[in-house]
């Protein structure tokens, strides 16, 4: 059957086209649409193909301030559209929004912004953080819809008059799929040729000690530091607890690694490896194995979140979840229901709420985790998420 429609996505990696956008990009296409993905190439760039959609290659710097590096993703992006000339333009991230918005707005294509957390730069309060302000004010002024993934987020952009309230949404983050991350879909699965524990055991009944995963991109502000600090307290109590690290540099597993100030250097994992504080598992493709085999996910963060992804993640495999009182993180937790939350950057507050998770009585911490489940399924299915933008881009499009 022809194709009826043209939509770009432009997007910061592949990485995130298949983890974060494939179940709308399925959608997309189900309904007859012809779908390009806008991205830098990476290791998941040959599965876009299985999604139904096309790729064309878009070199971004995506942490760097060069003004001439910038202007020239802003001409390629202008090139791309007036080539592609789609109906609909969908930008996620930062300079895709902001420099693929500005293409498309000269180009008069409607555009449906996502802004997905606001990163590092909303953290500080410096001239970069002006730029940016000033940069999504000028951008997102003509664009039909604007996508949140949190009140937080939606009311700052209100409050300082980058956006006008007609234009926003909020949405319930980037959903989960909950038939993938579904506990039952595990029960046959093998693991270094063991079955994976579906009945964990308390500390007390198990051998192997309870487990706290924390699953992260590898930067300071997901507060790795604080997970680490919270284990030195608590192993001096629970000595058989363990500690794991499931993360990955850059945007996504195996992708070259680039420096910068954020960055957790590999030799501070290596140390906290040597010291016997944490078990670091690298990158993976597929997290769930990994999230049924601990008793509770834990996310220190004081990143600008939009709504962790690993948090959706482990709330859907019915984990018990310990996180900060912040921006995005708050609203994947109900303290004391589904989970703890403590306070951000204060370590000992985290290894309180995590001692008091590990003397839970087994059946208290199963029953949080069913609360989990029920929490994604009411709030945050994928395909909620889904819907808002086939209605966006109908009336976009209108």
């Amino acid at each position: 059957m022809k194709k009826s429609k043209k939509l770009i996505m432009a997007i910061n990696s592949s990485f995130n086209a298949i983890n974060f956008r494939s179940g709308l990009i399925k959608a997309l296409v189900k309904l007859n649409w012809d779908v390009t993905i806008v991205a830098p190439t990476d290791q998941y760039t040959e599965k876009l193909a299985s999604l139904g959609c096309k790729h064309i290659d878009l070199k971004m710097d995506n942490k760097g301030t060069s003004v001439l590096r910038d202007l020239s993703l802003l001409v390629r992006l202008f090139l791309i559209l007036r080539s592609e000339r789609p109906s609909i333009f969908l930008p996620y991230t930062i300079k895709p929004n902001i420099y693929g918005s500005i293409a498309a707005n000269l180009l008069k294509i409607p555009v449906i912004n996502n802004i997905a957390g606001l990163g590092v730069v909303f953290t500080k309060k410096n001239w970069l953080t002006f730029l940016v302000k000033t940069l999504y004010k000028f951008s997102l002024r003509k664009s039909k819809r604007i996508f949140f993934q949190n009140r937080n987020d939606f009311d700052e952009f209100i409050q300082n008059g980058l956006v006008r309230r007609h234009q926003c949404e909020v949405l319930p983050g980037s959903g989960v799929d909950l038939k993938y991350f579904a506990p039952n879909v595990l029960r046959d699965l093998k693991t270094d040729n063991t079955h994976i524990n579906i009945n964990k055991k308390s500390s007390v009944e198990r051998e192997d000690g309870f487990v706290f995963l924390m699953v992260a991109r590898l930067i300071w502000e997901k507060g790795f530091r604080e997970f680490v600090d919270a284990a030195r307290v608590i192993i001096k109590e629970e000595p058989n607890t363990k500690f794991q690290i499931l993360g990955f540099h850059a945007l996504g597993p195996g992708a070259e690694y680039v420096e910068n100030s954020s960055s957790v250097d590999e030799k501070i994992i290596n140390s906290w490896v040597s010291e016997s504080l944490i078990e670091f598992l690298g990158g993976t493709d597929d997290v769930r194995p990994f999230l049924m085999d601990c008793d509770c996910v834990v996310l220190p963060s004081y990143y600008r979140e939009g709504t962790p992804r690993a948090l959706l993640e482990a709330a859907a495999m019915a984990r018990p979840i310990i996180t900060t009182d912040w921006i995005g993180c708050r609203d994947i937790v109900d303290h004391g229901v589904n989970g703890f939350l403590c306070p951000v950057r204060d370590y000992r507050v985290l290894a309180d709420r995590m001692l008091d998770m590990i003397q839970l009585p087994e059946y208290k911490r199963h029953i949080m985790g069913q609360k989990s489940r029920e929490k994604v399924e009411r709030e945050y299915d994928e395909n909620l998420v889904i819907q808002s933008y086939l209605q966006s881009i109908s009336e976009a499009k209108a």
